[in-house]
């Protein structure tokens, strides 16, 4: 298993042994500016943040090999079966293209302006500006579409519960069900940006980029657990897929900082390039 991690100025992404915790190499992208990529057996499809492409990066040669342009503001990139999705600001919709060649598919369009986006259940949830969409990924047709009455910023689903959370620009945190009905609000953040949840022990961890720090809440009650403090904005931000690890990018350090999820306690440092962003495991 290898960590990836995007480092946007320097146009790279630092790849990681998850074993001994330590840089195998450095893949460069040459003059693209990527913060979004996700990847599918050996190809890396990176998200062009200044130009709008697509791109592919073949691992075993380590090279740039196709790219294809999507449009002039590209941000989320996510697999689905044998589909990219990817959320095309400029025309407020959902691009989706067929994986193995590339061909579009479908263009779902939204009302309001996408900001972010998860997948459950064969579903696609969209958070926009002040609305939330629900998409059917099979037959490709909205399903539902609600406002929230606050400024979105962020979704992410716990597909354990089935709850959906929704991080806003007022510092609220929303917990919603499927069915988009409001179950709690969390207050108190100043501008909470992602959440990741590790269910071995039972912990909601919120990054709050204003505060510099981690919130860390218990998963059942939603009460403060605890918190980890930060002398940097940080970006990236992903529980590993045992849940034993809980990884951190750092902007101003340009390093990864591996947190321990048992204890919380900060157990390594890993240097890498300028400003590193988002962080995949594969």
């Amino acid at each position: 298993m290898k960590i990836y991690v995007s480092n946007y100025l320097s146009n790279s992404i630092s790849v990681i042994d998850y074993a001994s915790l330590e840089v195998i190499k450095n893949l460069s992208l040459g003059q693209i500016n990527s913060n979004d990529f996700i990847i599918d057996k050996n190809i890396i499809y990176l998200l062009g943040s200044l130009d709008g492409n697509l791109y592919l990066m073949d691992l075993d040669e380590d090279k740039i090999i196709d790219n294809i342009s999507i449009g002039l503001s590209i941000r989320n990139i996510l697999k689905y079966k044998n589909e990219l999705l990817i959320i095309n600001e400029d025309s407020n919709s959902i691009y989706i293209l067929n994986i193995n060649n590339l061909n579009p598919v479908y263009l779902i369009k939204l009302k309001n302006t996408p900001q972010s986006m998860c997948i459950n259940k064969d579903k696609l949830y969209v958070l926009c500006n002040d609305s939330i969409t629900i998409i059917d990924l099979i037959k490709k047709n909205i399903i539902k579409d609600i406002k929230t009455n606050f400024n979105n910023f962020s979704i992410k689903i716990d597909k354990l519960k089935n709850e959906i959370y929704v991080l806003t620009l007022e510092g609220n945190i929303l917990v919603l069900n499927e069915n988009l009905e409001v179950l709690k609000i969390l207050e108190n953040f100043l501008f909470p940006i992602d959440i990741e949840i590790c269910y071995k022990y039972k912990s909601i961890y919120v990054l709050d980029f204003e505060l510099k720090k981690i919130i860390i809440l218990d998963y059942e009650t939603k009460k403060l657990k605890d918190s980890i403090s930060f002398n940097s904005y940080t970006r990236g931000f992903l529980v590993s897929k045992d849940e034993e690890y809980l990884f951190v990018t750092d902007t101003k350090n340009n390093s990864l900082k591996v947190y321990q999820t048992s204890k919380n306690k900060l157990i390594k440092e890993i240097n890498l390039q300028k400003e590193p962003t988002t962080i995949f495991i594969k």
